[in-house]
C-alpha cells in the first residue's frame, strides 16, 4: 500500500504514454530523511518479465568512472554512470526479485541484495506499486541525491520508460533495437 504522500511526488509522466502497459511509468515519489531515502512507483508489469531501475547519484555533473551499466543494460546518464543504481527484475508470475544497490567500487561495480545493506522492499501486485527504502548510510550520507526511474527489458536493452519524463527516452511501444538511452531528467531529493 502507497503509505507516501502528495507531496512527496518527485517525478511525472503521462501515464499511457509506453502503449506496452507492463513497461509504462508514471508517477514517481521520493522522500529523504535522515534515516534514509524512500522511493514509491506505480509498477504496472504483471505478466512480462522486465527491469525496474533507478539511477542514484549525488552529483549530476561527473560521473565515476564506471564504463557499463551494473546489469548490462543499454543506459547511462547525461554525466556518465551514477556511483549507485537499484535494479530488480520483475518476473512474468507478477512479483518482484530482491532489490540489488549496486556499488561502484574503484573499479568494478559490487552487488549487495538491498536488505543486505539495511534497506527494505515491498511490492503489493494487487494495487501494482513498489516501495525502497535505502539508508542513507549505504549511499555515503549525502544530504541530497538525485534520482530518475526507468523500465528496461533483459540484458543489452535500452530503457523504455522513465520517471520523471525524459525527452531522450520516448518510446510509444517497446523498442529492442539495440540503441543506448542517456537518461537525462534526475530529480533532487533532500532532507
Amino acid at each position: 500500500i502507497n503509505d507516501l504522500l502528495p507531496e512527496d511526488i518527485a517525478g511525472i509522466d503521462p501515464t499511457g504514454d509506453m502503449t506496452e502497459t507492463n513497461l509504462d511509468l508514471d508517477t514517481l515519489w521520493a522522500v529523504m530523511l535522515e534515516s534514509g531515502l524512500y522511493i514509491g512507483w506505480n509498477a504496472y508489469a504483471s505478466e512480462w518479465g522486465c527491469t525496474y531501475g533507478i539511477y542514484i547519484t549525488d552529483d549530476t555533473t561527473s560521473g565515476v568512472s564506471a564504463t557499463t551499466d551494473p546489469w548490462g543494460r543499454r543506459v547511462t546518464a547525461s554525466f556518465g554512470y551514477p556511483p549507485f543504481a537499484v535494479y530488480m527484475w520483475h518476473t512474468e508470475e507478477d512479483t518482484m526479485q530482491e532489490a540489488q544497490l549496486c556499488t561502484w567500487q574503484t573499479d568494478s561495480w559490487d552487488y549487495p541484495l538491498l536488505r543486505s545493506v539495511g534497506g527494505e522492499q515491498g511490492y503489493n501486485s494487487e494495487q501494482d506499486f513498489a516501495e525502497l527504502f535505502i539508508p542513507t548510510e549505504a549511499l555515503g550520507n549525502p544530504s541530497a541525491v538525485f534520482i530518475e526511474l526507468f523500465t528496461a527489458g533483459g540484458e543489452n536493452t535500452h530503457a523504455q520508460d522513465t520517471s520523471p519524463a525524459d525527452p531522450n527516452v520516448d518510446f510509444t511501444s517497446p523498442d529492442w533495437d539495440g540503441t543506448s538511452t542517456v537518461l537525462s531528467a534526475f530529480v533532487e531529493v533532500t532532507e
